[in-house]
């Protein structure tokens, strides 16, 4: 079972989201998310090995039942967009692609995602291709949802040294 965070962490966590994900807006112009910390000007300048810019897009938002029991059933937002291409990915080459999918409109998914756990999803997802890519609208998403979520962080695990400090006590798991 998953052990939820002190209660005032997890209420404190919506403004503590919040502030990070301006951060995070601000480190885009020199962008080392990832641990290969390329330096690339997501707000316009030429693409780091992600390929992503400064705006997020999404190619799944749903339920899901295909994790650990502990975390299902799942609301699964999926971002589009990765800094590896491995042989063993579950979402694929489609998640690779940072400008596959639809707009991120991080009020529209909070809205959907605070739906879907009202309908009895267990947990938020956010996946991947890699989340980390994305990290201001990740953070962005957090702070419009319930401080009581209790949020995933599904990741390669490849961020780097901002990212980890931009996420540390966001995410339950």
């Amino acid at each position: 079972m998953i052990a939820p965070p002190p209660a005032a962490t997890r209420a404190a966590r919506p403004a503590r989201a919040r502030d990070n994900a301006v951060r995070a807006r601000e480190l885009l112009s020199a962008c080392r998310f990832c641990a290969h910390e390329c330096g690339a000007d997501r707000r316009g300048g030429p693409a780091g090995l992600c390929h992503a810019g400064a705006e997020a897009r999404f190619f799944g938002a749903q339920i899901e039942v295909t994790d650990e029991l502990e975390l299902i059933p799942t609301y699964a937002i999926a971002l589009s967009g990765c800094d590896l291409r491995c042989a063993f990915c579950i979402t694929g080459a489609e998640s690779w692609n940072a400008g596959a999918g639809q707009a991120f409109d991080a009020a529209a998914i909070a809205r959907r995602a605070r739906a879907a756990l009202d309908r009895g999803a267990r947990t938020v997802m956010v996946l991947g291709g890699e989340p980390t890519v994305h990290l201001p609208a990740a953070l962005e998403l957090v702070s419009l949802l319930p401080a009581e979520a209790r949020l995933v962080w599904k990741t390669n695990a490849h961020g780097g040294p901002a990212a980890r400090e931009l996420l540390d006590g966001i995410f339950d798991v």
